[in-house]
């Protein structure tokens, strides 16, 4: 048996020998790290480190030697493994096993997957076909045999499987229920059809079948930016450029940030997300697009009509101390109602359950709303009690708002709190689930139902979320639990993505940019057997894959990093933002 031990020197993972009840130290967690989730068999341990920006180095222990060696290293949020013998079974988000004895490794399934289980010579995952969007299937193969393929077929999200004895058991999430199923493991494989094949048909079929097809178009010269046709604006120092050996918003020719937003002339988008502390910032550009962002928001929004979402930020957390509360979070958004006349929509905060949200753990955070204190502890971002905390934090945030839009001792700041709407803040994807076996979403319903109004952020990669026909699926829709996917399909919650962009984890092993064509073939091709450009997935997204969201924000104008910014260090439009300003989608 093998556990995590923490005190006031840090981590270590330890275990015991229950026959012989002698313990062992394994290893300590080396500074900057997190030691996550270890696992054991009769031979290995293995254990995840998580290092800055969530990245997983993923290493074993061998039992008999006493040594440690490296099995992958990822920058993937999702990793999951499991380890049967000297058998190691791992998502990234492709199934890859290993033989940890001999250090050979290849690939099962180009994925993308998660909760990867081994038992004996058998070896489940839960997958999606290539395209799919209608949940996760569970996938197997019999080692010794090479016989797999898609074991379970059924609506809503297939995940959790395991073996136990001669029987296959899995989780089934259908219309917001949570079901437990189990199936001969005989009776599974003989229906199931080659792994190979299911991938190599459908995709072979899919081609085939949009052979000729023309794609939406790109780049027309009469642009129309219907509510959806979202932009991202610059951040921080991506308003300005260098000119004259300073930073500042314009050069000789232009003012590039506010410009490519469609200054001096109409907005080319119709809708804008744009971070709360920018709102001062100048953009170089007299009345109506200046002198500040916020008056160029509010000259597109009252003029043209466009959707402009103003994110609090930056975004805030409880601590052990409970010197940071709801009413924190509310004061926000009630200095934009001090403040302006115009903000209609306004994002709470930013991904509480990433890094710069609430913390990786926390013992005893607190706050008091209401003369009642709250108090969670939690031990990793996969830990459920983690999203408990943050269902509870910004439930309390709203209930806080909406205390002041009927009660603020002001009536202009009552009346203009009152024409907001409030959207919940976006979860960062993490591509798995909990380490309890659930899906985060499962927990923030409470959250999602005081607001009816939620957000997110949607990252695919080419070479791992194609649709089958040249462009992207949203690589978070099969991630939302049933309960959630129902309800915004049937308008009950309504939903926006605020940051759409190639997925930024996939692309530096790649060497891609959002500026780059992702290649057919190679270690890295789209798993479509097309090539991609970020201009044309855009447009097929907007097209076919928004699941009703109401906006779809791309990131981003610039200033967050150079391969993802429509702009380059000069200023100068790239080609996928000039073909998205003038598309007509």
């Amino acid at each position: 048996m093998v556990w995590i031990e923490t005190d006031a020197s840090g981590q270590r993972i330890r275990g015991v020998d229950l026959a012989s009840q002698a313990t062992m130290e394994i290893t300590a967690a080396s500074p900057g790290t997190t030691l996550s989730r270890p696992a054991i068999s009769d031979e290995f341990v293995v254990w995840s480190e998580i290092g800055e920006q969530s990245s997983h180095t993923l290493r074993a222990y061998n039992l008999k030697t006493s040594t440690v060696s490296l099995v992958t290293e990822s920058t993937w949020p999702g990793l999951q493994y499991a380890v049967s013998g000297h058998t190691i079974i791992w998502t990234n988000p492709q199934v890859n096993i290993s033989d940890l004895a001999t250090g050979t490794s290849s690939m099962l399934d180009p994925g993308p997957a998660s909760s990867p289980q081994i038992a004996g010579s058998t070896a489940i995952w839960s997958g999606t076909e290539l395209g799919a969007t209608n949940g996760f299937e569970i996938f197997g193969i019999n080692l010794a045999t090479g016989k797999g393929g898609r074991l379970v077929v059924a609506a809503g999200s297939q995940q959790g499987a395991v073996v136990v004895d001669d029987r296959l058991l899995w989780q089934s999430d259908e219309a917001g229920r949570v079901q437990v199923f189990s199936t001969p493991l005989d009776e599974a494989f003989a229906a199931a059809s080659p792994l190979a094949q299911t991938r190599e048909t459908q995709q072979a079929q899919e081609a085939s079948a949009v052979a000729g097809e023309t794609s939406p178009a790109n780049h027309d010269t009469n642009y129309t930016r219907p509510t959806y046709k979202g932009m991202h604006t610059a951040n921080g120092g991506g308003w300005n450029v260098t000119y004259n050996g300073t930073q500042q918003p314009c050069h000789s020719s232009g003012c590039p940030a506010v410009d490519s937003l469609g200054a001096p002339f109409a907005p080319f988008f119709g809708s804008f997300v744009v971070l709360e502390y920018d709102l001062a910032r100048s953009t170089g550009r007299s009345a109506p697009w200046g002198p500040t962002v916020a008056d160029a928001m509010k000259y597109v929004q009252n003029t043209y009509g466009s959707r402009v979402i103003s994110r609090t930020y930056p975004s805030l957390a409880p601590n052990p101390s409970g010197t940071t509360t709801p009413s924190n979070v509310a004061d926000k958004v009630i200095a934009l109602a001090q403040a302006r006349d115009w903000h209609r929509h306004v994002q709470v905060d930013n991904e509480p359950n990433l890094d710069g949200g609430f913390p990786a753990s926390c013992t005893g955070c607190k706050w008091v709303t209401d003369g009642q204190t709250k108090t969670y502890t939690w031990t990793s971002r996969y830990d459920y009690r983690m999203y408990q905390a943050i269902n509870d934090f910004f439930g309390d945030t709203w209930w806080v708002i909406n205390y002041y839009t009927g009660n603020h001792s002001d009536p202009t700041v009552r009346a203009r709190l009152q024409q907001m709407e409030i959207w919940a803040p976006p979860m960062s994807d993490i591509y798995r689930n909990l380490d309890n076996g659930q899906n985060f979403y499962a927990y923030l319903h409470g959250m999602i139902d005081l607001y009816d109004r939620m957000t997110y952020h949607t990252y695919p990669a080419p070479r791992f979320d194609s649709d089958g026909s040249g462009g992207v699926i949203s690589n978070s829709w099969n991630w939302f639990d049933s309960w959630l996917q129902t309800n915004i399909n049937n308008g009950s919650v309504r939903s926006m993505i605020t940051e759409f962009g190639w997925n930024p984890g996939a692309m530096p092993p790649c060497g891609m940019t959002q500026y780059s064509t992702w290649p057919n073939t190679g270690s890295c091709a789209a798993n479509d057997g097309y090539t991609h450009t970020f201009d044309n997935d855009l447009s097929r997204f907007l097209a076919y894959h928004r699941h009703n969201a109401e906006v779809v924000a791309v990131w981003i104008m610039k200033g967050w990093d150079d391969r993802a910014d429509g702009l380059d260090q000069y200023g100068n439009v790239r080609t996928w933002l000039h073909n998205y300003q003038w598309s007509n989608p």
